[in-house]
């Protein structure tokens, strides 16, 4: 479901032509879910409805430097016994 459909069942909700339980069933969500994103989209309007690490890298991921470094340790080690196309294109 995308997120301006989401947000028109929120804003119904809030403008209460639905209810919390009926706006909960569309969405898929429980109660609980459904009042903290009313919640956000009060303090936020439309933003609220996004998720809070979207556009966000991923906290596990490495960084750059390393995957560099890591590509060229492996492509200076193992020269002549490269197959694996990620390490042999660069």
């Amino acid at each position: 479901m995308d997120d301006m459909k989401r947000y028109s069942v929120v804003k119904a909700v809030m403008d209460r032509k639905m209810t919390n339980s009926e706006g909960a069933a569309v969405l898929d969500l429980s109660v609980r879910q459904l009042k903290r994103i009313k919640r956000k989209v009060r303090r936020h309007g439309v933003a609220g409805m996004r998720h809070g690490n979207c556009g966000r890298p991923p906290a596990h991921a490495f960084p750059e430097k390393f995957k560099k470094h890591v590509i060229t340790v492996a492509q200076r080690r193992y020269k002549a016994h490269i197959s694996h196309p990620f390490i042999a294109h660069n």
